[in-house]
């Protein structure tokens, strides 16, 4: 770790030289992409940010630092998969974490590399869409406490302030799909069921996506206990093992809060389910009621309707024919009301 008798604290926009704890001596074959390359510096401790890494800033980085080719690559592929990969000198991390759309209602995954080496930290990443990591640095841009509190005590806590940042960004996504699962507990028995059901597919999508970005974090942050233990080699060890330990933790205990609204949102929709479908058999059975009683009054009719002398009929002497068929049809059709609820059909 670095000692405190370095320079005064400095913080430097548009980086101007390479800076590396192995940076190669000569100077770099391109100048830095204007813009999008910042430095913060404490105690000799720098944090690289990089935002909207292009092909200039990784060809920036491959004339000025040791990292392996397939590293530099994977800065570029937003497909890459959470993972960790140790080597002498330097540690590459490849983390995902979900940003919520309200516009497009959806969830979906930015991803953040980092380089660690033993007294700098690199990040690249979209501003635009992490905020946080944007906001966090601007924090230590402007204050000179923000520098000494986040970098003064190495690169490794930075990486972990940088890191914990991203995970309490995480419990805002968590605490919004809690509320909406409550929403829908109220809102279970109400008539409007294409709402719920609405509602519920919605919260779905965002539990899916957002427990596919955080799952694989889960053993990433395991791993990076370890090998951040072993990379540094920090005389106190458990302090590392509290700090990264709290990270494993913190990502833990969200994907078990994500864990159990998947639970509890999947019995919300089988009881909405159940709930649409016996509503569903009381219109039927209403429907299918009026139709058993009206067949016998049209069967009636329609026997009486046919161009033939039958008994009852009014051109052989019968005037009452007409009100003792209906008087027959109400009868029959009691009849039935009754039968059903003798049956407890109604």
């Amino acid at each position: 770790m670095a000692t405190q008798d370095r320079a005064p604290t400095r913080t430097v926009r548009r980086v101007p030289v390479p800076w590396s704890s192995r940076a190669r001596p000569q100077p770099p074959a391109a100048p830095p992409p204007a813009g999008n390359i910042m430095v913060a510096e404490h105690n000799g401790v720098r944090w690289i940010n990089i935002e909207r890494p292009t092909e200039a800033t990784i060809a920036y980085l491959r004339a000025n630092f040791d990292f392996q080719e397939p590293n530099l690559e994977d800065v570029l592929d937003t497909l890459q998969r959470p993972k960790v990969d140790e080597y002498d000198d330097y540690l590459f991390l490849v983390v995902q974490f979900p940003v919520h759309s309200k516009s497009r209602r959806e969830t979906t995954s930015s991803e953040v590399d980092i380089f660690v080496g033993r007294d700098y930290v690199i990040t690249l990443h979209d501003p635009t869409r992490l905020k946080p990591l944007a906001r966090l640095f601007d924090e230590v841009e402007r204050s000179e406490e923000a520098r000494a509190a986040i970098l003064g005590n190495g690169a490794e806590r930075l990486l972990y302030h940088i890191l914990d940042r991203l995970i309490d960004y995480c419990v805002p996504i968590t605490r919004r799909i809690g509320q909406k699962v409550e929403q829908i507990d109220e809102m279970m028995f109400e008539p409007n069921t294409l709402g719920v059901i609405e509602q519920i597919a919605t919260v779905r999508r965002d539990i899916i996506a957002t427990r596919r970005i955080i799952k694989p974090l889960v053993p990433i942050m395991n791993v990076l206990e370890r090998r951040i233990r072993a990379f540094f080699r920090h005389e106190d060890e458990e302090e590392l093992e509290a700090y990264f330990g709290d990270l494993a933790d913190g990502i833990a205990k969200i994907y078990d809060i994500l864990d159990d609204a998947k639970e509890v949102v999947d019995s919300l929709s089988a009881t909405t389910d159940s709930l649409a479908t016996h509503r569903l058999n009381e219109v039927i059975k209403v429907l299918t009621i009026f139709s058993v009683i009206m067949l016998p009054l049209t069967l009636i009719s329609s026997i009486y309707g046919m161009n033939v002398n039958l008994p009852l009929d009014g051109e052989v002497g019968q005037p009452l024919t007409f009100w003792t068929l209906i008087a027959l049809m109400a009868a029959v059709a009691l009849a039935m009301i009754l039968f059903f609820r003798w049956r407890r059909w109604l």
